[in-house]
């Protein structure tokens, strides 16, 4: 059991399934939300970062790159810069999180990575299906419970 991809999906599950009860409970805008959730996730990447140990050469810039154009999109599709859905915000991340989880998973030899990263990336296809208001619960899903199926499955 690996505690640190559990711990990892505990955060994401809270994360943005607090994402999806700020937003249909009324409260808040999605907008709001999603520059909230880009300012969380580049705090967490840096956290994120500081902790790891035995990091493949180059995945540092790697992790750092995704997550820094992450936070640009997401800031300039929540304020209207760019004219598309937020709900593509969601396959946007999904895209980001799983191409560097897949490059992180190939430097190090991790099997289980490579698995999440392309996991992720075709995840990011059925974020529509999920309907407009559910897509919070996608990253969730996604993020949240298959890092804690992966953790369990780690030694």
């Amino acid at each position: 059991m690996n505690k640190d991809h559990i711990m990892w999906g505990v955060l994401f599950l809270v994360l943005f399934g607090g994402a999806h009860w700020a937003v249909n409970s009324g409260g808040y805008s999605a907008s709001m939300v999603w520059m909230g959730l880009a300012v969380a996730l580049l705090v967490l990447s840096f956290v994120g970062g500081k902790q790891m140990k035995n990091v493949p050469k180059g995945m540092m810039e790697v992790w750092t790159a995704a997550t820094l154009f992450g936070v640009i999109m997401t800031f300039a599709v929540a304020l209207r810069y760019v004219p598309v859905d937020l709900s593509w915000l969601m396959s946007l991340w999904l895209l980001l999180f799983g191409a560097a989880k897949f490059a992180h998973g190939h430097a190090g030899g991790s099997h289980i990575s490579n698995y999440g990263g392309l996991v992720l990336v075709v995840a990011a296809l059925f974020v529509p299906g999920f309907g407009a208001g559910w897509y919070f619960m996608a990253g969730a899903l996604f993020l949240g419970l298959m890092d804690i199926v992966n953790g369990a499955v780690l030694k």
